[in-house]
């Protein structure tokens, strides 16, 4: 009867244990996304300080920092698919005030469940592509 009652426990004690790193809700976007009423570039001098604070941002920052470098971004979207992930887009180039289309140029941030910087995509060639899944 006291082997069982150990065995219990520590059953007890691992299911408890692996619940505890499991937040209880998903972060979700709290920026507005940006409208834009007709098409737009974003100036020389703003692309080259974009280029320069982003290029200089390490993966593993915090979401915060990334904002207070880099101001509030133009698109804010979470999803959960296979893992859970937050993505900041910055626009350099709309083509279309409607919506976005492949040719514009952005760099997008991408952070996980804790508000990590994970990975960064960019087609603009002053600023670096990192950890993006080919």
């Amino acid at each position: 009867m006291r082997r069982y009652r150990s065995f219990t426990g520590l059953v007890l004690l691992a299911c408890c244990m692996s619940c505890q790193h499991i937040p209880d809700a998903l972060p979700l976007p709290k920026f507005p996304e940006r409208h834009f009423d007709t098409p737009w570039a974003m100036d020389a001098a703003s692309v080259e300080r974009l280029a320069a604070n982003a290029n200089a941002l390490p993966v593993g920052t915090d979401i915060n920092d990334v904002v207070k470098v880099l101001g509030p971004p133009d698109s804010d979207v979470a999803m959960q698919k296979n893992a859970y992930h937050r993505f900041f887009a910055y626009y350099i180039t709309r083509q279309r005030a409607d919506s976005p289309i492949e040719s514009d140029s952005v760099v997008h941030f991408a952070f996980n469940r804790r508000g990590k910087l994970e990975a960064v995509y960019s087609n603009v060639i002053a600023i670096k592509t990192r950890n993006w899944p080919r």
